[in-house]
């Protein structure tokens, strides 16, 4: 590297030279005296102080003393022959440097310098007058572990200046431009420092600048993040949305812009930013975007840059879907021949909802009236207009996710519906009117309807609204049929009918039937049938009567829903009577009541009946005497026999047998009863030993034959007998008696005369006085009248064996009225609480049944 003022060695290497003669030095410029070159012999002659040439075997040299440029500064040649006799040349080109002392660094180095904020300017200048242009190298290093170093070689200019230089020399600077946002090739925060060398081609001439300065790059953004992460975004129309935009970290706040398809979004825009732990800014900008419905299908995106940096525009790049409500539907008849208003009840009409625009998601609808939804199909098809759809306000109604999302409805205006009907017919009653029998009423027609109904009748009671039916029976139920006209201008003449049914509640009738045999000793089913409306039916137990008396009450049928049936076993004497069914409906009946009868008869048929139990009869030797032997026969007695020891007695002077009809009274089921009866008569005179013999009944009648046995007995003085025979002769059988106490506390007690068995009838009052005449015209040793005086007692009641399961009945009378005195008071403990029954009446009865086991028992009435 020649140098102004330093010495210079020149080398020509040559070969097969022909001799040092031929080898010549060309020197640039004619410094040398008037020649060119240098050499040992020949051309060149003289010599120039500060050259010196010299020649060896290995090549030519000349040996510059002191180097000038503007002698020495050129291309020299280097020229020799070779044995060939050619010519060879070779040259080399010398520049004489003139070098600085320094490079100036002429930046404060004192505060870090940073490209977030401004452009850098740094400076390296030559200290004194440099030629030729120095080559300047500017390099940075990173301190860090291991240290990053290396030539930075960006934004370099060189420029000069004369200052006091000679010519060719200038003072030079070496400029290193670093633009504002510039970042580190790794875009990360980096310190970098600059420093300025030059660069010789002897690395011993370079000198390196004595000062550096520390840069702080800039950090560029990388990457946005758009807060969608779906492909399509949802705007609803006129409804403001947030979206948001985060930069990634950078140094200096980056910036963010927004678009929509092409176009910039510039307005409603926020934008935050914070400080990570590195100290670089994170920006996060968010936009509110009202979108109408001509953005769909537009993408919507954002950028981030600093600086003049190439944007980064996000991934994420949504595509716009704006929801928006449908427009207002309307409604018009579709499909009808003869369209419009008034439609006719029954017809089968046709609405249809329809729009310009159905909206963003598409729209549903549905039809509304003003009572409710009816149906959500686009064509509202109306089936059998009714007389309810008139004045129907009917609209219907679009819906989407818009409008549903938002609580908008979106409605036609509403259509009324003019619908002409029949005349609908009104009754101030039901159309099925329960009326009882005997009532009135009165039902009134009336008709509503679309026209309005001119004409309004009863068909049964013409030119009337009122039906009327007074007292009524049961021949009044059925059906009567009020009918309303009405006048359409469209479609003539409406006639409807309604009908209204009159149900007539009516008391049972109550019917009784046989079934089954009439025969005594076998079986009959009575049954109670009751028809009525309603044929609900509450039945009673029966009743059996015989003429005006009751026999039996409380007996117990087996009900169904319209039937009673009694079940009678072992039809006998006392099953006669009518049996009397009592039912009711909850109606009252004609007869002012609400339990209604019915009856039947049960006439036993059967062979005769004996109603007598004695078969002991007495008379008086030499006397006459009248046998009495009631009987019952249905059918009636087609002869009647007595036999004397086997021997039928025969009417004569001494006999007479005869059958009457009397009217008896007869216990059934222990009431007395009045019947119709026969008395078979045996009537003998002047009675001998013979007579008092046994004796035989035999009555027949159709169906068969009764035998009665009795015994006629001669009458034993001393030992009373009632007076009337035919029920004198009760006792024998038993050998123990009964004792009978008669305690007379309060009053005059008296015992029944005829002390028969469980067939007897009640004392009457007439039976009292005819038993006190009695009494006056006996005797005071009347054996009556001592067995009924106070304290004293009665023997001499016996039962057959045959009678020892039946009852003895006594009746005790009082004259007075007493409260209560019919009350058992044993006086010891061997006296039974025994609870006969009493009537508090003028004249009191108080009646106990002895069962015919209880032999040789004491009973004390205490009344």
């Amino acid at each position: 590297m020649p140098t102004q003022g330093n010495s210079l060695t020149l080398s020509c290497l040559i070969q097969d030279v022909v001799n040092d003669n031929s080898i010549t030095w060309f020197v640039p410029k004619s410094i040398i005296g008037t020649a060119n070159c240098y050499r040992l012999s020949g051309f060149c002659t003289g010599s120039t102080p500060g050259y010196t040439y010299t020649v060896n075997q290995s090549g030519a040299y000349l040996d510059i003393t002191s180097i000038n440029r503007y002698q020495d500064e050129g291309t020299w040649k280097c020229s020799y022959r070779g044995s060939d006799g050619l010519d060879t040349v070779r040259a080399i080109n010398i520049t004489v440097y003139t070098l600085p002392s320094q490079l100036i660094y002429t930046i404060d180095v004192q505060a870090p310098m940073d490209l977030s904020t401004s452009n850098l300017t740094l400076q390296c200048k030559t200290s004194s007058c440099t030629n030729p242009v120095p080559f300047i190298k500017w390099y940075y290093k990173i301190q860090t572990s291991p240290i990053i170093s290396g030539v930075y070689s960006v934004g370099i200019s060189i420029t000069s200046s004369d200052g006091s230089c000679s010519s060719q020399e200038k003072l030079y600077t070496s400029t290193l431009q670093i633009p504002m946002y510039t970042t580190w090739s790794d875009n990360s925060d980096k310190n970098v420092t600059f420093y300025c060398r030059t660069e010789y081609p002897d690395p011993s001439r370079n000198i390196q600048s004595t000062d550096s300065g520390t840069v702080r790059f800039a950090v560029a953004v990388t990457s946005v993040i758009l807060s969608i992460y779906a492909s399509e975004v949802v705007f609803y129309e006129g409804y403001p949305q947030m979206m948001t935009c985060i930069s990634s970290p950078s140094r200096p706040i980056s910036t963010i812009r927004w678009f929509l398809g092409s176009s910039p979004l510039t307005n409603n825009i926020t934008t935050t930013n914070t400080i990570d732990n590195t100290g670089l800014y994170i920006l996060t900008s968010q936009i509110f975007l009202t979108l109408m419905r001509n953005a769909s299908n537009q993408q919507i995106k954002c950028e981030g840059f600093i600086g003049g940096q190439q944007a980064v525009t996000s991934m994420e790049k949504p595509s716009v879907n704006v929801w928006y409500k449908p427009s207002k539907p309307l409604i018009r008849e579709y499909g009808a021949v003869n369209s419009g208003f008034p439609w006719l009840e029954n017809m089968t009409r046709t609405l249809q909802c329809y729009s310009s625009d159905y909206g963003n998601p598409g729209a549903n609808l549905t039809w509304l009236t003003d009572r409710g939804v009816m149906d959500t199909m686009n064509n509202l098809v109306i089936i059998g207009l009714m007389p309810s759809d008139d004045n129907r306000k009917i609209s219907c109604k679009l819906f989407n996710r818009f409008t549903s999302d938002k609580n908008i409805d979106v409605l036609s205006d509403p259509v009324m519906l003019n619908i002409e009907y029949y005349p609908i017919i009104l009754y101030n009653a039901s159309v099925h009117l329960l009326v009882n029998e005997t009532q009135s009423l009165s039902v009134l027609c009336v008709a509503k309807g679309n026209p309005k109904p001119q004409l309004i009748q009863w068909k049964n009671q013409p030119n009337s609204i009122a039906l009327r039916l007074d007292n009524i029976s049961r021949i009044h139920k059925g059906t009567y049929t009020c009918e309303a006209t009405a006048f359409s201008s469209k479609y003539g003449t409406i006639t409807s009918q309604k009908q209204l049914d009159i149900i007539v509640q009516y008391a049972p009738d109550v019917k009784v039937t046989l079934n089954g045999s009439k025969q005594q000793n076998e079986t009959a089913i009575l049954i109670c049938e009751a028809q009525g409306i309603p044929a609900q039916y509450t039945f009673y137990t029966w009743i059996q009567m015989w003429e005006d008396t009751v026999v039996r009450t409380g007996l117990q049928g087996a009900t169904s829903a319209s039937q009673n049936t009694i079940t009678i076993d072992s039809l006998s004497l006392e099953s006669m009577g009518t049996y009397i069914c009592t039912a009711n409906n909850g109606i009252t009946g004609i007869n002012g009541t609400i339990n209604q009868t019915g009856s039947g008869s049960l006439n036993i048929t059967g062979i005769p009946n004996i109603l007598v139990n004695s078969t002991l009869f007495f008379g008086e030797l030499g006397m006459s005497v009248s046998i009495t032997i009631p009987l019952y026969s249905n059918p009636v007695i087609e002869s009647i026999v007595f036999q004397r020891n086997g021997t039928e007695i025969i009417n004569s002077s001494r006999t007479l047998t005869l059958l009457t009809w009397e009217i008896v009274n007869y216990a059934f089921y222990g009431s007395m009863v009045k019947l119709k009866a026969q008395k078979a008569h045996l009537i003998i005179q002047n009675l001998t030993h013979g007579d008092f013999v046994n004796y035989i009944l035999e009555l027949r009648n159709s169906i068969g034959k009764t035998f009665f046995r009795f015994k006629l007995d001669a009458f034993e003085p001393n030992v009373y007998k009632s007076p009337e025979s035919s029920v004198a002769g009760i006792a024998g059988g038993i050998s123990a008696g009964i004792v009978i106490i008669l305690g007379l506390i309060i009053g005059m007690f008296i015992w029944r005369r005829n002390l028969c068995m469980n067939k007897c009838e009640h004392v009457t009052d007439k039976d009292i006085k005819q038993e006190q005449e009695v009494r006056k015209n006996q005797t005071s040793s009347s054996p009556l009248k001592e067995d009924v005086a106070s304290g004293n007692e009665y023997e001499g009641l016996h039962f057959t064996d045959t009678e020892v399961n039946q009852y003895l009945e006594l009746n005790v009378m009082t004259t007075e009225n007493t409260e209560n005195s019919d009350k058992r008071s044993p006086e010891s403990d061997s006296y039974e609480k025994l609870h006969p029954y009493a009537n508090n009446d003028i004249q009191m009865y108080s009646t106990l049944k002895i069962p015919a086991k209880d032999s040789q028992k004491v009973y004390e009435n205490a009344g």
